[in-house]
């Protein structure tokens, strides 16, 4: 093969920055400067390079499950209540409830919260996620009900409660 005449070989750092050449000619404050970027440019080329080398240490690269749970049970209580104050009082009631959950369902019960619709003031829905049935069936209503014996009933007019369950399919996912 023949070489190109024209291209020249790489040149090395202390003639690209003659100041790398000579440090003892380089102010005290410059020094540091050199120094600190000449660390951070060895630092990305290291990145760079071990994502061409060694992809599994990429972020990008890692594999990693779209979903914690494989079949989680959902459970989404629609709620229409009598007045916007009731739907205040429930959700005031209801953060009580949601932090006894949180509390004593920690390795059954993945999500649980309630959103106002935006369109209707009186409505809302809870959204809850759990491991299995079994965990919305069990630990779940003995937190309900123990909540409702130190709390007492939530004490407003829910007009209507719809209450579905569902199966997640794990197609999309629920978190990053």
């Amino acid at each position: 093969q023949t070489q190109n005449p024209n291209l020249q070989p790489p040149a090395p750092a202390c003639l690209l920055l003659p100041q790398l050449h000579n440090m003892s000619e380089v102010a005290p404050g410059r020094k540091w400067q050199l120094v600190t970027a000449g660390a951070v440019l060895g630092a990305v080329a290291a990145v760079g390079l071990a994502h061409l080398w060694i992809p599994s240490v990429c972020i990008r690269h890692i594999k990693r499950p779209k979903a914690s749970h494989r079949k989680v049970h959902v459970y989404l209580v629609d709620l229409t209540f009598g007045s916007k104050e009731d739907r205040e009082k429930f959700r005031q009631w209801y953060k009580g409830l949601a932090d006894r959950v949180y509390a004593n369902e920690v390795s059954t019960c993945l999500s649980y919260d309630m959103s106002f619709d935006i369109d209707d003031e009186k409505r809302a829905i809870i959204f809850e996620r759990y491991v299995s049935k079994a965990a919305l069936d069990g630990p779940h209503q003995a937190s309900i009900k123990a909540h409702i014996e130190s709390a007492g009933p939530s004490g407003v007019t829910i007009v209507e409660s719809v209450n579905r369950s569902f199966t997640e399919t794990n197609a999309g996912f629920m978190d990053r």
